[in-house]
């Protein structure tokens, strides 16, 4: 490999992995919800095991994020893991309990960890203008995480209210 960036990336195939899922794809049903995509699918479209086992022994499952992702996008389906068998397209309920959990608790976190790590900064070690700025961003994540809790607080007792 040369050290100019366009040569970094070498394909492995004439054909990508992710258009090699995709075009699998369009060979099964229509992605109704509750239709299951197999890990023996995939890795017949692959034409090698699924998922990989890389070299420290992890289970490697390229090009996946990438087609749950373009599938979300351009046909509103959401594929979830179907634990040792593959994926499934999820319905309307487990769509609006995937963005719960994974969206607003995840964000939730991450406001919280930036926040720490703000919190945890020496503010003796800053300027002036970076000591403002830290200020700002730890009163910012405090204050975005404080409204997601209570949002989804509200939303969980008004759910409970309806549902009894």
């Amino acid at each position: 490999m040369t050290p100019d960036p366009e040569h970094w990336f070498e394909p492995t195939g004439e054909i990508s992995l992710r258009q090699m899922v995709h075009d699998g794809l369009k060979t099964i049903a229509p992605l109704e919800p509750g239709s299951t995509i197999t890990h023996d699918a995939i890795a017949g479209w692959l034409g090698e095991p699924f998922p990989r086992i890389t070299a420290f022994g992890e289970r490697d499952y390229h090009p996946m994020g990438e087609i749950k992702a373009d599938l979300l996008r351009c046909q509103g389906v959401l594929l979830l893991p179907d634990p040792g068998s593959g994926y499934f397209v999820a319905n309307a309920a487990q769509m609006v309990d995937y963005a719960e959990r994974h969206g607003l608790v995840k964000a939730m976190h991450v406001l919280d960890h930036a926040g720490a790590v703000l919190r945890a900064t020496n503010p003796e070690r800053l300027n002036e203008p970076e000591r403002r700025m830290r200020d700002h961003l730890e009163t910012e994540a405090r204050e975005a995480g404080r409204l997601l809790r209570n949002k989804r607080r509200a939303f969980l007792t008004e759910q409970r209210k309806w549902s009894q």
